[in-house]
């Protein structure tokens, strides 16, 4: 439960910039990776998971971010790679089955609201993703933070 403590508050920091810009910082990615990164690092030399679970949860956890970098390249970044290295950092934090829970929300929110913007005449509006992703963080994170999950 404490690594969404982690995960929320440098996804918020992101999530601001692409809502405002429709851009990322590298050296916010590059945060957010080296934070995750020792988190994991630090879970397994003080034996809160093995290493051999560690890795397997990694490489797992971060092939959708691999799909969504791979999606960046083909559409000529009509999704960011930004977007694609944030997806693969959580992912690899988090695991496979979390992440794909935080898409799911995400892309949920998504949907509402390009329909928004379809019925309101803007077909070709620009639709920033990291804030989906962060309200997707936040709604998993609460859902296990009441125990409903």
């Amino acid at each position: 439960m404490w690594i969404w403590w982690i995960h929320f508050p440098l996804i918020l920091l992101c999530s601001v910039e692409d809502w405002r810009c429709k851009k990322i910082s590298v050296w916010k990615i590059m945060i957010y990776g080296g934070v995750i990164l020792l988190t994991e690092v630090g879970k397994a030399a003080l034996g809160k998971q093995g290493f051999d679970k560690m890795w397997i949860k990694c490489v797992c956890g971060a092939l959708p971010g691999l799909f969504f970098l791979l999606l960046s390249k083909v559409t000529q970044e009509q999704m960011g790679y930004g977007d694609g290295w944030l997806i693969l950092t959580a992912g690899a934090s988090l695991g496979l089955e979390k992440i794909m829970e935080v898409l799911l929300v995400a892309f949920s929110g998504i949907f509402f609201r390009a329909v928004y913007l379809f019925f309101k005449g803007k077909r070709k509006a620009d639709i920033a993703f990291v804030p989906f992703l962060c309200a997707g963080m936040a709604v998993i994170m609460l859902w296990e933070w009441t125990g409903r999950y």
